[in-house]
């Protein structure tokens, strides 16, 4: 299995129970080729997580983590999670909720191999120009 770009299926069950807010400590942790993850993806693990000068395990936390909307509806969205001064080779994401028990919110495959040397990787979900990872009509 490899990593499969999904919004978690347990996130969207407790986004309804309400067990997730906004105001949590949401984080992006960066995974090498050969992770599982999907929108099975329960919880972050460090197993396959990436190794390198720089990278700490669990990732960093996403800044400014919001929702909007633009009149039809409404979005989770937040500015680029950008990685300083790192050496690592990176396939995909996960992100997660480490105030709630490390839950997992959503995956992300990168669609290449990420190759950073002492340099920066700047995440940007989604990239195709739509806002937000969970929308609300």
């Amino acid at each position: 299995m490899a990593i499969i770009t999904a919004l978690c299926e347990s996130y969207k069950r407790e986004l309804l129970m309400g067990v997730h807010a906004i105001s949590d400590d949401y984080r992006m942790a960066l995974f090498v080729d050969g992770a599982r993850l999907s929108a099975a993806t329960t919880a972050y693990s460090s197993d396959m997580e990436a190794v390198g000068e720089g990278y700490e395990a669990g990732g960093i936390p996403i800044p400014n983590m919001r929702v909007e909307s633009n009149g039809a509806e409404s979005y989770i969205d937040f500015d680029p999670v950008v990685y300083e001064r790192l050496t690592v080779a990176v396939d995909g994401c996960l992100i997660y909720n480490a105030s709630k028990e490390n839950r997992s919110v959503a995956v992300f495959n990168f669609g290449e191999t990420l190759l950073a040397r002492n340099g920066k990787i700047e995440v940007e979900v989604p990239s195709t120009g739509v806002r937000g990872i969970v929308r609300l009509k």
